[in-house]
Order: structure tokens, then C-alpha cells, then sequence
């Protein structure tokens, strides 16, 4: 009954014969139950519905019909309408916001101030992909009136190059009930402390000493004395970022490949060296806290347990400490293992990807880069894998007057450079493309970099200044992309080359305190 009630048929149950309600001149016979008895089922349902079944001429002629029109069509690529075409590029997809639901009262309100902006001409209907919702606006304490929210299309909308002039004559300046207002937007941010201390060294120089203004830039002298006579002078002055370019520099110290996603202290010293904003340690804080790569990658550090000895560590590359980290998948350049050297004096790291762990393979790497390099060191640090208690490593130390020292068995924590393991594994970690593993080579000298050039919390100095007496400046810096370019001596003067010998001499002293800088920190991880 509820199919032929929903289709709208009409049953002659007497006459046997139905027909649809809407043509009833056209019926159909049905046979009654005792002629359907003695006929086969499918021929049942075929009379049930009216048709009868087509005799042999009949099949024939449908037959060549039906083949005529399948040659004419195979070779047509044929037509659907079920599947629109549509080319979709990203950042092209119109916004569409929901309308917001009101009561019964506030809708009668705003329909009836929408019917007036018809009337009037102020608006007009919309076939528009894009939309946006209407907020009503109380207008007094008792009326409201329709207000338009734009946040989400004003967000992308392209603003105009030049607007025009503003003049006392200008159209804008003509006191208008607009009758469509918008939400009120922030106003545009502005460094009002950035803007005052810059008016106020440019009109009162004398009264700002530790200020002053270059090619329109503002900058504060803030020493540093820990360096003592070996602080160039001109690091002294930070230039001071107003608040639009704080969150650059924050990801140019902190983010970028140079950098290493560092913790707080690092990566305020790494700003601090060349910038100075008021809250900069808060911000950088603040920066890494909402870090998603430092949340993911970085451990949690608790109390050391147990208790431990300083070492007494006099110059550089006097001790060296060495582990391999892996295996790694393979690279695109074939290397599955990292050896991994440190100098203990200065904090110094070399990373060096290697193909197969064999003795051989780091007898050589090690006689390349640290016999070769830095020269050769009184002790050398390593666990007891097989690849670094061999005859090769052994004869190796021998050759070259090298105490060869490993640490106790099954305390891998005794090696200084495990320490330096989990930093470079977070660094590999935080820059690794999830998807091609393959690649965990490829930034190495950069990441190298990042460790070598930022301050160490146990010697007070980065490894790259107790090194070479100089701080190493990254590839993209702000500063020295912006900053005036500094007057280059004829080559004839050797007045340059006389002062950097004699800044070099004095480096004597501040490894001297470097050196009293590690017997401290060895003594408070120790408690």
C-alpha cells in the first residue's frame, strides 16, 4: 500500500487493470491469480507489471538497434553532467561564514532594517560564494541595527597601493549616519616606547649617552665584561628592535637552521649579542614555550643522581672525547653512523657522518679532522665498543703519544660527549623531514655550527670565541643585512693585523677564566 500510495496509482481491482492518478486514460491490465499459476516467475513479474514479452521479430529489430548505436558511439568520449570540472587553486577558496542565530525579536529587528537598505539602494542581493555573517549592534538601550563582521575578508583582502589624499574637502571627512557600520578593528600596533626613546636621543643626544641613532636606527651600548679587553668595541652597541621585528629576530636566533632550536639561556645569549629590546629574556621565554618542534623534541631535565668529580681542565684540545651515534637509515650519500668529537676545555664539536663504524674508518677521521686540525691531545675519552678498544685505536694512540682512556663498563653517562649526543640528536630531530629520513646528513655542518657558535653555560663563552678569539656570524642576519658597512684599512696597513695579534695574546687570560668558569660548574653539577 505505501507503494503505490507514494507512486499514485489507482487499483481496478474488479477489472484488473491500474493506471497513474495523473493520466488515467492510459491503463494497464493485470492478470488475476489463477492465470498467473501456471506461469514461470519471470513472466509473473513482467505480466504484474503490465508488459508483455517481445516476440522473436521484435527481439531482432531491438537487437540491430542497439548495435547500430553502440558503433556510433565508440569512438565519442562521451558527456556527463553528474561531475562538475572545477580547477582549485590553494588560497582561492571563497570564505563562507554561518549565519548567527537570534531570537525572534532581534530576527524581526534586522529583517526590517535590511527591508529600509533595500528600499534605499544601500544593499542588494547576493549570488556571492564569499559571505559574511551579521552581528546586530545595539545601537541605544533600545534599538538595535544590522553591523557587518569582516575579520576573515579583511584578513586577505588586498589593501589599496596609494589612497587618496586626505583634505578638508575630501568625502571622507563629511559627517555621515553610515547606515551599514562595521565592528570596530585593532588599531595597527605601534612601539610607542621604540618612538619616544628615538625622539628623545634625537633631540636630547647629551642626555642619552648610552644611545645613539645611525642611518635611522637606534642603538644601545650595553658592555660586556666578561671578555674583558678582548670585547670589540663596536659589539657593545646592540641595535634595539622595535616590536614589529621582534618576532623575526626571535625566529632568526631561535628557528633557523644556524640557530638549533636552542633552550632559553643560549638562545638569549645568541640575541643579546646584537639586539637589545626591553622583556627580551620574557619574550624568548615566551618564543619557546610555544615552539611546537622544542615541545616534541626536547627532554624534560631532572636532578642529576649519584655523585660526581670535576675534571681539571687546563687549555684546549688537551682532552677530547669521542662516541659514535647510529646506526641511521642510510643517506643518499650512503653514511648510516655519526662520530661524534668533543674538546673539553672549550666545548667544541665535530660531526662527522661516516659510512661503516670500523676502527679504520675512525682512525682516519679522527688523524683528518683532530690530529690535523687542532693538534694533537694528551687523553682521549671513549666508551668500550669493540670499533674503539681495537688494536687500530690502540696503535693509533701509541703513534702519536695519546693516553687513551675508556669509561667503566656499562656507564655510558662517563663520557662527556653523550652530554653533546642528545643535543645533536634533538638538532637532527627538530630540521628532519618526516617524510625522507634519507636526509639526516644533510644540514650537519649547519647544526655544527649552531653548537659551536652560541654561548656554553660551563665555560661562560661560546666554543667558537675560545677558539678563535671571535664570534661566528650566521649567513642570515638581520643586523648585518641592515647595519652600515664598516671601513676596510688599505692592505698596506698593518696597523689591523698588529692588533689582532695582540687580541690574540691576551686570549691567554680569558682561558684562564674559562678554565676557572669549568672548575665552578663541575663543582655545582656535582652537588
Amino acid at each position: 500500500m505505501d507503494f503505490i500510495q507514494r507512486n499514485g496509482l489507482c487499483v481496478d481491482v474488479l477489472n484488473h487493470a491500474w493506471w497513474f492518478a495523473d493520466d488515467e486514460h492510459q491503463r494497464f491490465q493485470f492478470l488475476p491469480s489463477t492465470s498467473l499459476e501456471n506461469q514461470t516467475p519471470a513472466s509473473n513479474k513482467i505480466a504484474c507489471c503490465g508488459v508483455k514479452e517481445l516476440t522473436l521479430p521484435e527481439k531482432n529489430v531491438i537487437d540491430v538497434i542497439v548495435s547500430d548505436g553502440l558503433k556510433l558511439l565508440e569512438n565519442s568520449p562521451g558527456l556527463t553532467t553528474k561531475i562538475v570540472h572545477k580547477i582549485e587553486i590553494e588560497g582561492t577558496q571563497p570564505i563562507k561564514q554561518r549565519a548567527y542565530n537570534y531570537s525572534a525579536k532581534v530576527s524581526e529587528a534586522m529583517h526590517l532594517e535590511l527591508d529600509k537598505m533595500l528600499h534605499s539602494g544601500v544593499v542588494e542581493p547576493s549570488h556571492s560564494s564569499w559571505a559574511s555573517p551579521v552581528v546586530m549592534v545595539r545601537k541605544d538601550a533600545l534599538s538595535r541595527i544590522p553591523s557587518s563582521q569582516e575579520e576573515c575578508l579583511t584578513a586577505i583582502t588586498r589593501s589599496a597601493a596609494a589612497a587618496a589624499a586626505k583634505s578638508p574637502s575630501s568625502a571622507d571627512e563629511i559627517p555621515t549616519d553610515d547606515p551599514v557600520p562595521t565592528l570596530p578593528q585593532p588599531p595597527t600596533q605601534k612601539d610607542e616606547w621604540y618612538e619616544r626613546k628615538l625622539y628623545r636621543v634625537q633631540n636630547q643626544p647629551d642626555d642619552h649617552p648610552d644611545w645613539k641613532i645611525e642611518d635611522g636606527q637606534l642603538y644601545y651600548c650595553r658592555k660586556s665584561f666578561a671578555k674583558g679587553e678582548l670585547q670589540d668595541p663596536s659589539d657593545n652597541w646592540k641595535l634595539v628592535v622595535p616590536w614589529n621585528l621582534r618576532a623575526r629576530i626571535l625566529r632568526e636566533c631561535h628557528d633557523e637552521l644556524q640557530s638549533g632550536h636552542l633552550g632559553v639561556a643560549k638562545t638569549h645569549w645568541r640575541i643579546g649579542r646584537l639586539y637589545y629590546w626591553p622583556g627580551m629574556y620574557q619574550d624568548v621565554i615566551r618564543h619557546i614555550r610555544r615552539c611546537d618542534v622544542c615541545q616534541r623534541v626536547k627532554p624534560q631535565n631532572e636532578t642529576p643522581r649519584g655523585l660526581m668529580y670535576p675534571r681539571y681542565l687546563s687549555k684546549p684540545w688537551d682532552i677530547v672525547s669521542a662516541d659514535l651515534m647510529g646506526p641511521f637509515p642510510c643517506s643518499s650519500l650512503g653514511n648510516r653512523y655519526l662520530l661524534v668529537l668533543e674538546d673539553l676545555f672549550t666545548k667544541w664539536v665535530e660531526l662527522v657522518p661516516i659510512r661503516v663504524a670500523t676502527s679504520a674508518v675512525i682512525s682516519n677521521r679522527f688523524r683528518s679532522v683532530i690530529l690535523n686540525r687542532y693538534g694533537t691531545p694528551s687523553v682521549l675519552i671513549t666508551d668500550n665498543a669493540s670499533n674503539f678498544i681495537s688494536s687500530t685505536i690502540q696503535e693509533l694512540a701509541a703513534a702519536h703519544g695519546i693516553k687513551h682512556t675508556t669509561t667503566p663498563l656499562y656507564h655510558c653517562q662517563a663520557n662527556p660527549t653523550e652530554r653533546a649526543n642528545r643535543n645533536v640528536r634533538q638538532l637532527i630531530i627538530s630540521y628532519l623531514d618526516q617524510e625522507h629520513h634519507s636526509k639526516w646528513d644533510a644540514y650537519l655542518g649547519e647544526l655544527q655550527f649552531a653548537l659551536n657558535s652560541v654561548v656554553h653555560s660551563s665555560t661562560g663563552f661560546s666554543p667558537a670565541f675560545l677558539n678563535y678569539g671571535r664570534e661566528l656570524q650566521a649567513s642570515r642576519c638581520y643586523r648585518a643585512a641592515n647595519s652600515p658597512a664598516r671601513s676596510q684599512p688599505p692592505p698596506s696597513d698593518l696597523s689591523a693585523h698588529n692588533e689582532w695579534a695582540s687580541r690574540m695574546r691576551k686570549l691567554d687570560e680569558l682561558l684562564h677564566l674559562a678554565e676557572k668558569n669549568l672548575l665552578k660548574a663541575g663543582t655545582q653539577q656535582s652537588q
